[in-house]
């Protein structure tokens, strides 16, 4: 099934802003090269208006979930320099059509929701 990893920040933590450059270099290359040995998408950046930042790469969500242990040093590194650094597995195209219906399954087996069939 395909995923996401999706990490998303607000800036650079106050008087850390060179470490955050660095970082940021060092992340890319990085997840450059698991692109570039077919692990996952190259990464896509967003720069919001409000100074929000999101990073992510696509694929296989086995192959991602391998990839997130393996850059765990990068991801505790992105805590200490980057504001409100967090990230998130997601799911994409048939991934989140199996997510949904799992959830309304689960709904519709506690009586939250009634079956559309029904």
């Amino acid at each position: 099934m395909q995923g996401a990893l999706v990490v998303m920040w607000d800036g650079a933590v106050p008087g850390r802003e060179r470490q955050m450059l660095a970082f940021s270099n060092e992340a890319t290359e990085w997840w450059a090269k698991r692109a570039a040995e077919g692990r996952c998408s190259a990464p896509i950046f967003l720069h919001g208006s409000s100074g929000l930042s999101v990073w992510l790469v696509t694929g296989e969500e086995d192959e991602l979930y391998q990839l997130s242990k393996d850059a765990a040093d990068l991801i505790a590194a992105g805590r200490v320099v980057a504001l409100n650094y967090r990230w998130e597995f997601m799911t994409v195209g048939d991934s989140s059509d199996a997510y949904f219906a799992r959830w309304v399954g689960a709904l519709e087996r506690l009586g939250v929701m009634q079956s559309s069939s029904a």
